[in-house]
C-alpha cells in the first residue's frame, strides 16, 4: 500500500510539473510582433483616412496622434526583431502627423482632404515596403497597402 502511495504521489508530482511546463508560453516572435504592430498602424492610418467631412480638425487630430502612437510602438518592436529600415515610415509619419497637427481650425475639411492625399500615399508606400518584405499574410492580418 506505501508502494502505490509513493507512486501515485510521485506520478502526480511529475504529472503536475509538466502541465507547469506545458502552461508557460514560449517567447513571443519578434517578427510577429512586429508583423501586429505593422498591422495596427495600418489600422490606425485607415482610420485617419476614412474621415469624411463631417469630421472635424480636432477628429483629425486624434487620429494623427493614435497614428503616431502606433508608429511608436512598430518602432519599438521594430528595434527589437532587427527591423532597422524604418527610416521611410518614421519620416513619412513625422510628416503626415505635424501636417494634422498643424491644421488650423478654420480650415476646411475639404482642403484638409485634398492636402492629405499626397502624405497618406507616402505612408502606404513606406508601410508596404516593410510589410510586404517582412510579414507574410499568414503572419500578419494587415490591410493591403493601398487600404493604409
Amino acid at each position: 500500500m506505501r508502494i502505490r502511495l509513493g507512486v501515485a504521489a510521485i506520478a502526480v508530482a511529475l504529472a503536475s510539473s509538466g502541465c507547469a511546463f506545458l502552461a508557460n508560453e514560449p517567447p513571443a516572435d519578434p517578427s510577429v510582433a512586429f508583423c501586429d504592430a505593422i498591422a495596427d498602424y495600418a489600422g490606425a492610418v485607415l482610420d485617419l483616412r476614412s474621415l469624411d467631412e463631417q469630421a472635424t480638425i480636432d477628429d483629425y487630430k486624434a487620429a494623427a496622434t493614435a497614428v503616431a502612437n502606433a508608429l511608436a510602438e512598430v518602432v519599438k518592436v521594430g528595434v527589437s526583431s532587427g527591423q532597422a529600415k524604418l527610416s521611410d515610415l518614421e519620416t513619412a509619419t513625422e510628416t503626415l502627423v505635424s501636417t494634422v497637427q498643424d491644421l488650423p481650425q478654420d480650415v476646411p475639411i475639404a482642403d484638409i482632404q485634398a492636402q492629405l492625399q499626397q502624405q497618406l500615399t507616402d505612408v502606404a508606400k513606406a508601410r508596404a515596403s516593410l510589410g510586404l518584405t517582412v510579414c507574410t499574410p499568414s503572419a500578419s492580418s494587415a490591410p493591403s497597402p493601398a487600404a493604409s
